[in-house]
This record gives C-alpha cells, structure tokens and sequence, in this order.
C-alpha cells in the first residue's frame, strides 16, 4: 500500500510507519531519526494550521509557498 506524506501531520505518518515496522516484525527509528531519513528524501517540515491548530507536516522541498 502506498502512502503519502505530503501535508500529513508528521505525528500520524509516523504512527503508521511505527504499524507498518511491528507488522513486519522490525523495529522503528526513533521519531528523530525517522524525520531525519524523510528530510534525506527531498522533504522538510512545516508548521500549518489544520482545524485551527498548529501541527507539523510533512513538505517537498520545492513546495517552499504552499
């Protein structure tokens, strides 16, 4: 199954890769380390506001003004 991270709260896609690695019988990065590997990819992280509160998701690199 493919998932995209582009505009996700950062705390939920990494719940859901904690899921993915205990369903394959591996163990997790640490949330830091994790984050970090995804910013490797080309993404950073943005604070936005969803339902009027200010969370953390996940961006390209070349979306710097959405």
């Amino acid at each position: 199954e493919d998932h995209q991270i582009i505009n996700e709260e950062i705390s939920n896609v990494y719940k859901q890769y904690v899921i993915w690695c205990q369903e394959g019988n591996l163990k997790p990065l640490s949330r830091i380390v994790f984050t970090r590997n995804i910013k490797k990819q080309g993404f950073d992280n943005r604070v936005v506001k969803i339902n009027g509160k200010a969370v953390r998701v996940f961006k390209l690199v070349t979306d710097e003004n959405q």
